[in-house]
């Protein structure tokens, strides 16, 4: 309960600070306007994304929308408090994240960390991954993924699509290349003891990228001095961490280029 409250208050800290910027740059009048404009946006956005959830599992025959929160849930783990709550991504997001890294599926196992229901699951599928998987800690969502994904099996492309029953603060990462998912799954404590996981499992001239959709604790990712930011909006990331790409060194080439200077780089 306690990990869930620091992870509004930190939501709420960010949205003041970007209000507050935005009236130092464009007035107060100017950001009343923005902000009443911005709502009707995402209450359009928000209806589009209902839409097209419902679409997805009317397509697959699949169970896989809905929001449900963490207390509704049979969850035995000390991280339980931690998490934030189950909610489906949208596909078409997911797509274009996937698609936009310079990478062969066919290298790469897909991750999903906090899979629910198993969308992000299925949409991964239908790439030629080397493996498909999906963590979650829920019992409940576990099975139900299981159930989508045995409905889907004959769609995929991957060679295993597969979604486990484990929490992925103690889950094992393979070493190899990964793409791991973050549907802004759990709080600072998991994320910082998942990140952790991931710098010494990385095995030698492996990759991982990390696509974090609402990024809201995007900072503890760009601070932790061994990952690269490969790109950042308000609603998506995607970072990189390769041992022979290291940030500082990054900073140092880009500089001797005439590019970002080492403080871009260097935490």
């Amino acid at each position: 309960m306690f990990e869930t409250l620091r992870w509004r208050n930190s939501r709420l800290k960010a949205l003041f600070r970007k209000i507050a910027q935005r009236v130092r740059q464009h007035g107060s009048r100017n950001t009343a306007a923005y902000v009443i404009r911005e709502t009707f946006r995402l209450i359009d956005v928000l209806s589009v994304l209902k839409l097209k959830t419902s679409v997805f599992d009317r397509q697959n025959g699949t169970d896989t929308d809905g929001i449900v929160p963490l207390w509704r849930l049979r969850i035995v783990s000390p991280n339980r408090d931690a998490g934030v709550r189950f909610q489906s991504c949208d596909p078409e997001t997911l797509k274009t994240a996937i698609e936009s890294l310079p990478i062969d599926p066919s290298d790469y196992v897909f991750v999903d960390l906090g899979s629910g229901k198993g969308r992000a699951l299925l949409v991964a599928g239908g790439y030629p991954f080397r493996r498909v998987v999906g963590v979650e800690f829920s019992p409940e969502m576990h099975a139900i993924a299981a159930a989508n994904i045995s409905k889907c099996r004959d769609q995929f492309r991957a060679r295993d699509v597969q979604s486990l029953y484990a929490d992925a603060a103690t889950w094992e990462f393979p070493a190899e290349n990964m793409v791991v998912f973050l549907y802004n799954p759990f709080g600072e404590s998991v994320l910082r003891t998942i990140l952790g996981n991931l710098k010494s499992s990385l095995a030698p001239g492996s990759t991982v990228y990390i696509l974090y959709l609402q990024p809201v604790l995007s900072e503890m990712l760009e601070n932790s001095g061994f990952v690269e930011t490969v790109s950042r909006s308000t609603r998506d990331a995607i970072y990189r961490i390769s041992p022979n790409r290291s940030p500082v060194m990054l900073g140092i080439v880009s500089l001797l280029l005439g590019g970002l200077s080492l403080e871009c780089w260097c935490h």
